[in-house]
């Protein structure tokens, strides 16, 4: 994260450019520099070095920085080091006369570099990817310049549209940039995603003139006196020429992004992003934090004396927790005003130094107190750590940590220097393990829900989900390629193997994602998918069990002497997550036709033992392909007499049953392959039956998912769990049918069962546009819900492995016990 300034149109933009990097000196203390061009002597002034802004220039350097347009930055390192050559604005004799400075990162820095290098011949001094991002400008605009100048033309804005988009085709990540076009204006290029911010503003001089402003900041045109116009939109390149006219295009589409981190740590709270204050909503945080915490004081799970601030950046959102819970407010914490933001400084031993001697605890009010510590964030851990441990030294009886952000799991690429997932603190530990590691009692986040709620939808939270905006393969770690309405996707290391990470999101209805999550709910998915790709690989689960007859006695031999063929590889237990084998999902239903190996068969395949309640077999019972399997039934109470197996679309945008014969079609599968897959779901289906049978669990219907493997064998994909199993115990329904049936007394059930017939196509995307969507649970059922999961969880656990996996549940009876009466 860095500060930068563009003044154009007034002959005092260096000195502007000056007090606007001091605004700003919080976004970066490594160094600053100003690059300021005189339009009547068509003259170039450039002065920078390393240093806070007040230590770099002096009123020597200020006085010979002149002309009417200057740009500035204050650098916050995130790459590279310390070197005078990394310090910017940086320049290029060629096209024009160009000047930059950026703030953000390049996520693919270095291939961007390799390319200049071979295919543009332009070599790369710097580790700073600003100048791969003037390269890339110049590049396109040489090449404009010379098409133009054989045509005839002069100069004009579309030529830097032009351009742009050429940079936006190759630049991935988060970069708001300022250029100067020698001898024309100020140009300003905001990345795709809007991930970083810029700021546009106007003043009139006295003579009548008008000058503008362009910042990372509003604080800076309010202390100038410029009127805030507008936030630039993502994707925007606006050009200012030196008459003060502007020129403006959206060259992207891009969704918005904003980096959450302004609101949460970066931002003056003077200042407004995408017009939004940062003082109240940091208030908000505050408030938000506090409810979340009441009922800890309530329950005497924390007892809290004090709240006491982290200074700065927490001062205000500790004022309203203090507010919201009515616990005094103690700044028993005073700041060194001399030394450095430590969380920007870019080596560990240098930020541990700062953390020493940045802080002095107030020793006489903080022994024998129970002290609740309110910080922005925790990143690496080390401020939190030396702050709670000092804390301590100084008498403190307990120490409790809340942090307005949520927690921050996953590497920042796009322009804050935590890079590696390896440094964060809460990398692949749970809470009581974050606990352990900073010394607290208890720890409290906001929740990514909560964060949205405050600051709205549109925001990067790839810090906090792993669900990155540019999508690409640059950044470090695992990376989001899917995000379903329960379970996200992920790239692994081996790149044939893909984790499967369970959210606590749920949906019903094909609504997709719903307004609220079930506690535990993405950890209990994790176990019970470990649990069952175990159970079923296991030869001992086929050799102990007696198989009816009705079964194919091949299929049945060939898993007693191998297991079950599946996807499963593995369990990873720092953040429960199923590894599994990559098997290609083609979007093109004609590649089945071609007998694919290693991909995923396109159908759901449905076993039914009976009518529960819910079950929408009913109306499909007299279908052909199912009277072989229901000649023998006559009761609609009682169990088929064997299992009987459906199926429906899997990659069609809308799902429907279908008969065998169009299954067989929509697969790709000869006769006998597609025997063996009925024949295998039977056996796998007829096999958890029994299974679930010993725990008194009566199992009704389900689905699995199966793909063709390396040699084109059937085998099981997906997960397995109570979201595709429909079981029951006492005749209480045990699955997703609980949720369901609190939803359909509402008025917005009604709702979707008429748009869904009357618009069978678009009927979700009417309901939105007509202002219709569920409405939240209550919190006693989303309690019930999460319980219900954590209690099967256990159940499944003690029958395979004698074990409970959450200790805060029992199992499935102790549920039945508690919540009978509320789940019949």
């Amino acid at each position: 994260m860095c500060g930068i300034v563009g003044i154009i149109g007034t002959p005092h933009s260096a000195e502007e450019a000056y007090q606007g990097l001091l605004l700003l000196q919080h976004r970066g203390q490594d160094a600053a520099g100003i690059l300021s061009f005189d339009f009547h002597q068509k003259k170039y002034s450039l002065h920078k070095n390393q240093g806070l802004v007040n230590q770099v220039f002096d009123k020597d350097s200020l006085e010979n920085l002149d002309g009417e347009m200057s740009i500035g930055h204050t650098r916050y390192s995130t790459v590279g080091s310390l070197d005078i050559k990394d310090v910017q604005p940086l320049t290029l004799n060629y096209p024009f006369g160009l000047g930059l400075v950026h703030n953000g990162n390049l996520v693919n820095f270095k291939e961007l570099k390799d390319f200049l290098n071979n295919e543009k011949k332009r070599f790369i001094f710097t580790k700073n990817d600003g100048e791969v991002i003037i390269n890339l400008l110049s590049d396109h605009l040489a090449h404009m310049v010379k098409k133009y100048e054989a045509e005839g033309k002069e100069f004009e804005p579309d030529l830097l549209f032009q351009a742009t988009s050429y940079l936006y085709k190759y630049a991935k990540g988060g970069y708001s940039t300022l250029a100067t076009i020698a001898p024309y204006g100020l140009l300003a290029i905001r990345d795709p995603n809007g991930i970083r911010p810029m700021i546009l503003g106007e003043k009139t001089l006295p003579n009548g003139e008008k000058a503008h402003c362009i910042t990372s900041e509003s604080v800076v045109l309010n202390f100038l006196g410029y009127d805030i116009v507008r936030d630039l939109e993502p994707g925007e390149v606006l050009f200012i020429d030196k008459t003060g006219k502007h020129f403006s295009k959206v060259l992207t589409q891009e969704p918005k992004k904003s980096c959450m981190f302004e609101w949460i740590y970066f931002a003056n709270p003077e200042s407004r992003i995408e017009d939004k204050n940062v003082y109240e909503k940091r208030l908000e945080f505050g408030r938000a934090l506090g409810k979340k915490i009441k009922p800890l004081l309530e329950s005497g799970a924390i007892k809290p004396d004090y709240v006491v601030p982290v200074p700065d950046t927490s001062k205000i959102s500790a004022t309203s927790l203090s507010e919201e819970l009515g616990i005094p407010l103690r700044p028993l914490l005073n700041k060194n005003r001399y030394a450095q933001r430590s969380f920007i400084l870019n080596s560990q031993s240098s930020r541990e130094k700062a953390v020493k001697m940045k802080l002095f605890p107030i020793k006489e009010d903080i022994e024998g107190k129970n002290l609740l510590i309110v910080d922005d964030s925790i990143v690496r851990g080390t401020t939190s750590k030396r702050i709670i441990q000092m804390l301590k030294d100084c008498g403190a009886k307990e120490v409790y940590m809340a942090s307005t952000c949520p927690k921050i799991i996953y590497p920042c690429s796009y322009g804050i220097d935590f890079p590696n997932r390896e440094d964060l603190v809460a990398h692949d530990k749970d809470l009581p393990e974050i606990e352990s590691a900073i010394g607290c009692e208890k720890l409290i986040y906001l929740s990514v829900k909560e964060l949205k709620q405050i600051l709205g939808p549109n925001l990067c939270t790839g810090c906090l989900t792993g669900e990155y905006p540019t999508g690409e393969d640059y950044i470090q770690g695992p990376r989001l390629i899917h995000k379903g309405s329960v379970k996200n996707i992920f790239t692994h290391k081996d790149e044939n193997k893909l984790g499967f990470r369970f959210s606590d999101r749920y949906s019903v209805f094909d609504w997709g994602e719903m307004p609220d999550t079930i506690e535990q709910k993405g950890n209990s998915l994790a176990f019970m998918g470990k649990l069952f790709f175990n159970l079923l690989e296991n030869t001992e689960t086929w050799n102990n069990w007696e198989a009816p007859s009705y079964l194919n006695s091949t299929i049945v031999n060939d898993l007693k002497a191998k297991g079950l063929r599946t996807h499963y590889r593995g369990f990873n237990t720092k953040n429960n997550e199923l590894e599994v084998h990559k098997i290609e999902v083609p979007k093109d239903i004609k590649v089945y036709q071609d007998r694919p190996t290693n991909t995923l068969i396109p159908l759901e395949v449905l076993f039914r033992f009976g009518l529960p309640k819910g079950s929408s077999f009913k109306n499909r019972m007299n279908h052909e392909d199912f009277k072989p399997y229901l000649s023998a039934y006559k009761d609609t109470d009682s169990l088929f007499p064997q299992p009987i197996i459906d199926f429906s679309t899997k990659l069609e945008a809308k799902d429907r049953y279908l008969d065998y014969s169009e299954a067989k079609k929509i697969s790709g599968m000869n006769d006998n392959e597609f025997q063996e897959l009925v024949e295998t779901t039977q056996i796998i289906a007829k096999r958890l039956f029994d299974f679930f049978q010993t725990s008194g669990l009566t199992l009704w219907d389900g689905k699995f998912e199966f793909a063709f493997g390396e040699n084109r064998e059937i085998t099981l994909v997906d997960s397995i769990g109570i979201d595709e199993l429909r079981l029951s115990k006492n005749d209480v329904l045990l699955s997703k049918e609980f949720l369901r049936d609190n939803y359909r007394e509402s008025s917005w059930y009604q709702s979707l069962r008429e748009y869904q017939k009357n618009f069978p196509d678009n009927w979700k995307e009417k309901m939105i546009n007509d202002g219709i969507s569920p409405t939240p649970l209550s919190q006693d059922i989303l309690k019930k819900t999460s319980a219900l999961y954590c209690s099967f969880t256990n159940t499944l656990s003690k029958a395979i492995n004698n074990e409970l996996i959450f200790k805060d549940y029992s199992d499935i009876d102790q549920y039945l016990k508690e919540y009978v009466r509320s789940t019949r």
